[in-house]
């Protein structure tokens, strides 16, 4: 299957991936691939595309790139969204999940990015960071380095890369809704939204670096 345009949506099985994958559905031309640890849900609309596999292993992914036809004459965007919390303070945590935090959130987009670029020679690509990559907090040390590592990585990318072939966009939204509906956390229907329709826009300008919070805070 080719398509013009394709989004590859990491940790596409629940939550906010699940909305981005539907949002993206409801436009025009997108052939829409997620990617997710769990197996398939049955939530995950027919027309997704769905491979299964552990994005912390950066064999996996170069594996996964090469299975996906039409890459280098399409628009490519990669979402990397994959990601778990750990919320302990750090004498209640092991180095065991220090290091399984890392798996969780960093290594998963590190690895997705890189081998991404060894396939195409330009895309767009979203990491869904966190705010607690700006604001350090107690009983966050492990959830909270990893996103600070993340938005180390890919706001050095913005400066490596030429955005004529790479545009890399940073989302640090505060606390999502992914168990329901919330008044004290961002609806991720209406963050998908955002998402699909900044990738759509072909103005003169894109946003490098995006923080949410919710409107009644």
């Amino acid at each position: 299957m080719s398509a013009a345009k394709i989004v590859i949506i990491t940790g596409a099985s629940r939550g906010l991936g699940l909305c981005l994958a539907q949002a993206f559905l409801r436009s025009t031309g997108w052939r829409v691939i997620g990617v997710g640890r769990s197996p398939r849900p049955t939530e995950l609309p027919e027309a997704v595309e769905y491979h299964q596999f552990d994005a912390s292993s950066a064999l996996r992914c170069q594996e996964f790139w090469q299975t996906i036809t039409g890459l280098p004459s399409a628009s490519v965007t990669l979402i990397n969204n994959a990601g778990g919390y750990i919320g302990e303070s750090f004498g209640e945590l092991s180095p065991d999940d220090f290091e399984k935090q890392m798996n969780m959130n960093f290594f998963p987009a590190v690895y997705m990015t890189r081998t991404l670029a060894d396939v195409v020679d330009a895309a767009r690509v979203f990491t869904i960071i966190s705010s607690a990559a700006y604001e350090p907090s107690a009983k966050n040390t492990a959830y909270g380095a990893s996103k600070a590592a993340e938005k180390y990585l890919f706001q050095a990318l913005q400066k490596e890369t030429k955005t004529s072939k790479f545009k890399v966009t940073n989302v640090y939204p505060g606390d999502i809704a992914t168990q329901g509906p919330s008044t004290t956390a961002i609806d991720p229907s209406d963050l998908a939204l955002l998402i699909r329709d900044m990738t759509e826009y072909t103005g003169s300008y894109y946003v490098r670096d995006i923080t949410l919070s919710v409107n009644n805070q």
